[in-house]
C-alpha cells in the first residue's frame, strides 16, 4: 500500500504543469532571470546614490602605529614614538557640484526603474503576441482537420459519380491530391503551433514539458482609438520618449556639474591625538588641530574647459536624439492606427466573405448532385471557402497584432 501511495505520489510531481496566459505572466515576473536582473540593477543605482550622498556626511578615521627617525649621531632629532591620532573631514560646500551629481544619477535611477517597470507589462504583450500567433495556428490546425473529414464527404459524392460511369479517375485523383494537400498544410502549421509554444516558454521561464492551454479561437474586439490621443499618451508613457528625456536631463545635470568644476569647495578639517614626527606641533605631547579650509582650483591647462565642452556636445545630442524620437514615433503610430482600422475593414470583410462563400458552395454542392456542376467546380468552391477563413484567422491575428503593437508605441495598455 504505502509503494502504491508513493508512486501516486511521484506521478503527481512529474505531471506536467498547465498554464493558461494568466499563469504564464505570473511564472515570467517571479521566475525569469530577466527580470532579477533588471531589479538588480536598480538596487546597483540605489546603492549608487547612497554613496554620493554619503559626501555630505562627515569621514573620520584613525592612525595607530609606531615611528623611528633617525639623523646624524649629535643631532638632537634623532627620535621615537608611538602614534595615535584621530582625523576628520568634513566637505561643508562645493556649490551644488555634489547636488549636481545626484540628480544625474537619479535620472539614470529613474531609466532603470522605468526599464524593470516596462519589462513587467512589456513581457505581457510579448506573450501575447506568440500566445495569439500559436492560437491562430491551433485554429488553422483544427479547421484544417475538419476539412480533412469533410474530404471524405467529397470523395464519397466523386465516387458514386464514377460508379455511375458519369466521371473519369482524375476526378477522384483530384480529391485524393486535395486530401495530400490538407496533410501537407497540417503538418507545417503543427511545426509553427511547437516553434511558438517553445517562445512562450522561453519567455515565461517554463520547463519545456509544462503544457500551455489554448482557447479554441481568437478573440476580436473592436477598437476606436483617437489618434490624438494615441501621440499624447506616448509623449508620457513611451519607453523609448520616457527614457530619452531622462537621458537628456542627465546629460544637463552633468554638465551643470561640470560647469562648476572651477568653483571652489569649503571643507573643515580636525585632528587630535600623538601626531605624526613630521607634523607635530611640540616635542611628544597629544595635541589637536581644527580648521576651515577654502579649496580654490586656479589653473589646470584647460582641461576643465574642454571637459565642459564635451558634456555640452553631449547634452546638445541627446536633445536632438529626443526631437528625433519623438517625430519616428509620432508617424509610426499614425501608421499603425491607419492599418488597425484597415485590418478591421477587411476581417468584416472576410466574415460577410465567409458566409457567402458557404452559401456558394451548398449551391455548387447541390448543383452538382444534379449533375449541373463538375467535380472541378466543388473542389474550387470548397477551397474558396478554406482560403476565405484562414484569411479571416490571419486577419484576426494580424489585429490583435497591431493593438499590441499600438500599446508598445503609446505605453498605454488598450
Amino acid at each position: 500500500m504505502k509503494v502504491i501511495i508513493f508512486i501516486m505520489i511521484i506521478s503527481i510531481n512529474l505531471k506536467a504543469k498547465e498554464f493558461d496566459l494568466s499563469r504564464l505572466h505570473n511564472h515570467a515576473i517571479n521566475n525569469s532571470p530577466k527580470g532579477k536582473i533588471l531589479n538588480s540593477e536598480v538596487k546597483e543605482i540605489e546603492y549608487g546614490l547612497k554613496r554620493i550622498k554619503s559626501d555630505y556626511l562627515p569621514k573620520l578615521s584613525a592612525i595607530v602605529g609606531g615611528e623611528k627617525r633617525q639623523g646624524a649621531s649629535r643631532d638632537p632629532i634623532n627620535t621615537e614614538r608611538f602614534v595615535a591620532e584621530m582625523r576628520l573631514k568634513y566637505n561643508l560646500f562645493k556649490f551644488g557640484q555634489t547636488n549636481d551629481s545626484l540628480e544625474a544619477l537619479e535620472k539614470v535611477y529613474n531609466q532603470k526603474k522605468n526599464s524593470f517597470e516596462w519589462w513587467k507589462i512589456n513581457i505581457l504583450r510579448k506573450l501575447k503576441v506568440h500566445y495569439f500567433t500559436a492560437i491562430s495556428f491551433k485554429s488553422k490546425i483544427d479547421f484544417l482537420k475538419k476539412e480533412l473529414s469533410y474530404n471524405l464527404v467529397l470523395s464519397r459524392k466523386v465516387g458514386k459519380r464514377k460508379k455511375s460511369g458519369l466521371i473519369g479517375n482524375s476526378d477522384s485523383l483530384d480529391i485524393e491530391l486535395r486530401r495530400s494537400d490538407i496533410l501537407t498544410q497540417i503538418n507545417f502549421f503543427e511545426e509553427k503551433l511547437n516553434h511558438s509554444l517553445d517562445k512562450l516558454k522561453k519567455l515565461s521561464y517554463l520547463n519545456y514539458k509544462d503544457k500551455i492551454l489554448l482557447p479554441i479561437d481568437l478573440p476580436h474586439t473592436h477598437f476606436n482609438l483617437d489618434l490624438e490621443e494615441l501621440i499624447t499618451e506616448s509623449e508620457k508613457k513611451n519607453k523609448e520618449l520616457r527614457n530619452s528625456s531622462l537621458a537628456e536631463k542627465e546629460y544637463l545635470s552633468k554638465l551643470n556639474m561640470k560647469n562648476k568644476n572651477k568653483l571652489p569647495e569649503v571643507n573643515l578639517v580636525g585632528r587630535f591625538g600623538k601626531m605624526r614626527i613630521d607634523e607635530q606641533y611640540s616635542t611628544n605631547s597629544t595635541e589637536g588641530l581644527l580648521g576651515l579650509y577654502i579649496e580654490m582650483p586656479l589653473f589646470d591647462g584647460g582641461q576643465k574647459k574642454s571637459i565642459q565642452q564635451i558634456y555640452n556636445e553631449k547634452y546638445q545630442q541627446k536633445v536632438l536624439e529626443s526631437k528625433l524620437l519623438k517625430n519616428n514615433n509620432t508617424i509610426e503610430i499614425s501608421h499603425k492606427h491607419e492599418l488597425l482600422n484597415k485590418t478591421h475593414e477587411r476581417l468584416d470583410l472576410l466574415e460577410k466573405g465567409y458566409d457567402r462563400g458557404l452559401v456558394y458552395f451548398k449551391n455548387v454542392l447541390d448543383e452538382y448532385d444534379r449533375g449541373i456542376k463538375n467535380s472541378i467546380d466543388l473542389v474550387s468552391a470548397r477551397e474558396r471557402l478554406v482560403k476565405i477563413n484562414m484569411d479571416r484567422i490571419d486577419s484576426k491575428k494580424d489585429y490583435l497584432m497591431t493593438v499590441l503593437e499600438l500599446e508598445e508605441l503609446t505605453g498605454k495598455q488598450l
